[in-house]
């Protein structure tokens, strides 16, 4: 059996599962720390009564009934009851109890939970830790952020979130501003540790000044928040002497939207969903990854950019704002108009666009693979261990 000390249970509803593709990075991190901790999962899985789970929203959710594998890491699900609309929605989570407490005594306590987060994830791992003082941290996303904000505003669930971030033994954040909203609405500190990418993506290239044509690239979904129209408009307002391309990869809602918005402009070009081996290839040929999207927690595609060396604009606020140096490994803008005179900017001035392409490299290289969040993360485990011998 494995020592405890080496046991560690991530709760998360945002992986992949059986029935839905969804969003990877917290089973990335969890199989790099799989070189120090036997991790298993545990996915707060919402009961969907019948004839409710015919519904295409909740279809995914009705034959989740058993232990899967995501990448060889084994993922239980637990069921809670999920009440609809923001007010009733967390209201019955301590119906899980029994469930959460028996898996861990079926499986043996861990050492660390680690949530993914605040609600359900953070209350799951609350509840080991009263029952059997099983030491927790918690991950703070965007969504997160939207619920907290609507529970202030409404004082639903308020209370809950308060307990799970004040008992949590540490409280991960991705970017600054998720660090400063923690800080301000709880007083609780926390840790930043951006996401990553794997080095093998890096591609250190010599940037060519004076080029006539300067070449943007965006790679997103097309819905309303990632604010894809920003950038046509940009491109079709430019009056500069500079030639421009601009490639649109990715698919969603907008496109056919998108698509009369850029009608008539023969340097646009929409290439669809497409491989992420194509995706970098793209963004190798390119000089911009401009990207004004909102809401972000982390968005790994402006790391994925600077790694092959394109200059960055993000939005301040969101994403990787704190983790790039402003104006210096990125711009970050606030709305439209500055978004659009930044882009500008950087198509007409080679030397500030090949600095800045340089400057978030090298920023990737150094802080933002792998083997280096890793390290980060493993820290932070072995400090709260510690100071839990249990």
């Amino acid at each position: 059996m494995t020592d405890i000390k080496n046991k560690v249970l991530y709760v998360a509803n945002n992986i992949t599962t059986p029935t839905r593709v969804s969003n990877r990075i917290i089973v990335d991190i969890a199989l790099h720390l799989s070189r120090y901790y036997d991790i298993a999962m545990v996915y707060p899985k919402e009961f969907v009564p019948f004839p409710v789970y015919k519904f295409k929203k909740y279809k995914y959710l009705h034959s989740l009934d058993k232990t899967w594998y995501n990448d060889g890491i084994p993922v239980t699900p637990i069921e809670y009851y999920r009440l609809p609309g923001f007010s009733l929605s967390f209201s019955l989570l301590r119906t899980a109890e029994h469930d959460v407490c028996r898996y861990v005594e079926q499986n043996g306590q861990p050492a660390l939970t680690h949530a993914h987060f605040v609600l359900p994830d953070g209350y799951f791992a609350r509840i080991l830790k009263r029952r059997y003082g099983i030491p927790y941290l918690v991950s703070i996303r965007e969504t997160d952020v939207k619920y907290i904000n609507k529970a202030f505003a409404s004082g639903c669930h308020k209370s809950k979130f308060e307990e799970v971030l004040h008992d949590a033994d540490g409280i991960i954040v991705h970017n600054v501003f998720q660090q400063d909203f923690i800080k301000s609405h709880f007083g609780v500190n926390s840790i930043v540790i951006p996401h990553a990418i794997d080095d093998n993506l890096l591609q250190y290239r010599e940037l060519q000044p004076c080029r006539d044509e300067v070449v943007i690239t965006v790679v997103s979904s097309m819905i309303k928040r990632k604010r894809l129209s920003w950038v046509i408009d940009a491109v079709k307002e430019y009056n500069g002497n500079k030639k421009i391309f601009l490639g649109i990869i990715g698919d969603g809602e907008l496109r056919h939207e998108l698509y009369s918005q850029a009608e008539g402009m023969d340097n646009v070009k929409f290439y669809g969903q497409l491989s992420h081996d194509k995706v970098v290839e793209l963004l190798a040929e390119s000089d911009i990854f401009a990207l004004p999207s909102e809401g972000e927690t982390f968005g790994l595609v402006y790391l994925e950019a600077a790694a092959v060396m394109n200059a960055v604009i993000a939005v301040e606020g969101t994403g990787v704002w704190g983790v790039f140096k402003e104006d210096e490994q990125a711009l970050f803008c606030h709305d439209y108009h500055s978004f659009k005179n930044m882009l500008h900017q950087l198509i007409d001035d080679d030397d500030k666009r090949m600095t800045m392409a340089v400057n978030a490299y090298n920023k990737v290289k150094e802080d933002l693979v792998w083997d280096k969040i890793t390290e980060k993360y493993h820290e932070v485990y072995q400090e709260v261990i510690r100071n839990n011998p249990g």
